[in-house]
């Protein structure tokens, strides 16, 4: 038994367990888990982002794929996935702000 997944057997829901652990042994029998350069096709919501840059900082606009609502009172709050380091970034921890739109297959350039 893997001791990663042992520690967090307690903390996770039983089914989230049990896909945790069938993963991890199917990895062992050489199942699951197999090198490929092709990378895998996502169906989850596409969003953007558009953050205000300040002075002559640029504004920004990114597309995400990590974006969920945490809390909806007093006002409606969600967690975006950044990565550190980039304008992005730096303008929305300034900002503690951002337009965050959901795509949809109208939003597709041609």
């Amino acid at each position: 038994s893997c001791k990663f997944v042992g520690k967090m057997r307690s903390s996770l829901t039983k089914p989230l367990a049990a896909l945790v652990l069938f993963f991890f042994s199917q990895a062992r029998r050489g199942g699951a888990l197999q090198p490929t350069s092709t990378p895998p096709l996502i169906d989850v919501p596409v969003y953007s982002l558009s953050t205000r840059g300040e002075g002559s900082e640029p504004d920004t606009m990114n597309i995400l794929t990590y974006a969920t609502p945490v809390s909806v009172r007093p006002a409606r709050m969600w967690a975006v996935s950044l990565f550190r380091g980039t304008a992005s970034h730096a303008n929305f921890a300034r900002e503690r702000r951002g337009i965050l739109q959901l795509l949809g297959p109208d939003h597709l350039g041609g």
